[in-house]
């Protein structure tokens, strides 16, 4: 213990400020010491307080330890959830590193800071990420040889940063990687029904021309009537290029095809051929 000059003191009192080494951990801002009569219950209270902490950084967790089981949250309704833990070289760098996280939209996915502290990564931090599926971001720390094999062996991945910016783009990554993707539908081509053919046991097939586009055995169909959709997302039966089954036809062709559980076509019908894209989210205003 040692006073703001340096030397070595053995007591300090009140405002006096002091400089402490020999700590496991570095305390945080606001944490408070308590002076005990010996070493051995000092330990065990110290303990005690340590498994407290733990417990209650796991209580808060919701578990979604795998991508896979924050895809199924979303698939349900619920939020998906990216839990960090942070570790950087001064508070200043814990606090700045805070403040940009917290600036991503909360509406659509949650990114929850389990622990910050000053300091190199920890063994407990290596549980705390192992048991909520979280990942370490370490700032201008780099953790021991011992602590990464414990991080390789149990799958928990470090991710080391020298630049803020850097982190928060790579986590604003990993964030939109739990968006549900948009689907946007895209056309591909249009047909219009010349005569209609009433074949036994199958139902009726419809004699078109492709106008534009092309029309492909795997794309999914609407029917238009007199500019009405009389039948939406359905799928193909059959698609033919005279008498021989086609994968695709092009536009300036004629074909036969049978849509799916649908005998309403009639001659004048236009059949829109379209396919449904996901296209990946990005997260607004981060």
């Amino acid at each position: 213990m040692k006073d703001d000059h340096g030397r070595s003191i053995t007591k300090a009192g009140p405002a006096t400020p002091i400089e402490l080494t020999g700590l496991s951990d570095v305390p945080e801002a606001g944490d408070k010491f308590y002076v005990l009569s010996n070493a051995k219950e000092a330990k065990e209270i110290a303990e005690q307080m340590a498994a407290l902490r733990r417990e209650g950084d796991l209580i808060r967790v919701n578990k979604p330890k795998t991508l896979e089981s924050m895809f199924a949250q979303a698939a349900e309704g619920e939020i998906p959830e990216l839990n960090l833990i942070v570790r950087a070289d001064t508070q200043g760098s814990v606090d700045a590193l805070k403040q940009e996280l917290s600036s991503f939209p909360s509406n659509e996915v949650k990114l929850t800071i389990l622990h910050a502290g000053v300091g190199t990564v920890s063994d407990s931090d290596i549980s705390l990420a192992q048991a909520s599926g979280a990942i370490i971001i370490a700032f201008h720390v780099v953790p021991d040889p011992a602590t990464q094999r414990k991080a390789d062996t149990v799958g928990v991945e470090i991710r080391m940063y020298k630049i803020i910016y850097e982190a928060k783009d790579d986590i604003k990554k990993a964030l939109e990687g739990l968006l549900e993707p948009e689907e946007k539908i895209e056309s591909r081509g249009r047909a219009e029904v010349r005569e209609v053919f009433h074949i036994t046991k199958v139902g009726k097939a419809a004699g078109c021309f492709v106008r534009d586009g092309v029309i492909n055995r795997n794309h999914k169909v609407r029917v238009v009537r007199d500019g009405v959709v009389v039948k939406d997302n359905g799928t193909l039966d059959s698609l033919r290029r005279f008498k021989d089954d086609a994968k695709e036809v092009k536009a300036g062709f004629e074909c036969g095809l049978k849509i799916a559980a649908f005998d309403d076509v009639k001659p004048g019908d236009v059949i829109e051929a379209f396919e449904v894209v996901k296209v990946a989210r990005t997260l607004k205003g981060a």
